[in-house]
């Protein structure tokens, strides 16, 4: 392929999102990853212009629609996976390093919570980040946020049984 892979998570149909740069080029392509081919089969790819883009961003895609969710610096953007369309979803206060995103993908909220461990210096905080029926921040539901936690590296989580 000839592309660093910055970031790639399960998205519709069975499919990934995968976030490639080539030089100072960025895609968005949906992919169907397979066991028995090494490049698997590539289903769609279409250019966007990220901004202030990390080296190693951290990303999590929706599995409802093609969209997915990237830190760069304090802020989390959404790129449709479809058109390449990017839009602000959260800023974090100044100083902010995001640690890990991951969307809720069990249980209630399914597709409408994105899960954003902030850290700021050696203190982390968990933020739940509501998202509207198109995958944009749903403005009727405030962050809560969780506070406590040291650096935070990576978010795992489970639903309660």
């Amino acid at each position: 392929v000839g592309k660093t892979m910055l970031g790639a998570d399960k998205t519709i149909n069975s499919q990934y999102l995968t976030l490639l740069k080539d030089g100072n080029n960025y895609t968005i392509a949906t992919c169907r990853l397979s066991s028995t081919s090494s490049t698997g089969s590539q289903i769609n790819e279409v250019p966007f212009s990220p901004i202030g883009i990390d080296v190693a961003p951290v990303f999590a895609a929706s599995t409802e629609f093609a969209i997915g969710y990237f830190s760069a610096g304090n802020k989390i953007y959404s790129v449709n996976g479809v058109n390449g369309n990017l839009t602000l979803i959260y800023t974090f206060p100044a100083g902010s390093i995001i640690g890990d995103i991951q969307m809720m993908k069990e249980g209630t909220d399914v597709n409408r919570k994105l899960i954003v461990g902030v850290n700021n210096g050696k203190s982390g905080e968990v933020y739940y980040l509501y998202l509207g029926t198109q995958g944009n921040l749903n403005n009727t539901r405030p962050p809560e946020v969780f506070k406590g936690f040291g650096t935070i590296v990576h978010l795992n989580y489970r639903t309660s049984s």
